[in-house]
């Protein structure tokens, strides 16, 4: 559970990039509302992912 913690951030923000490029596929005229939802809850869901702390004696 720790290397998820440690890689948490990158996670929320490949996901969220693959949403907004994935919302490129959709043919439709709700497709700049789609990537622009996608791009704000890829921004908040990164802002929300708290930051994994160095323990005692880890590098980065």
């Amino acid at each position: 559970m720790k290397t998820i913690q440690k890689y948490a951030k990158f996670i929320v923000a490949i996901l969220g990039a693959a949403v907004t490029a994935g919302a490129g596929l959709i043919p439709d005229d709700t497709l700049n509302w789609i990537a622009f939802v996608a791009a704000i809850l890829t921004a908040v869901g990164v802002y929300a992912v708290p930051n994994k702390t160095p323990e005692a004696g880890e590098h980065a």
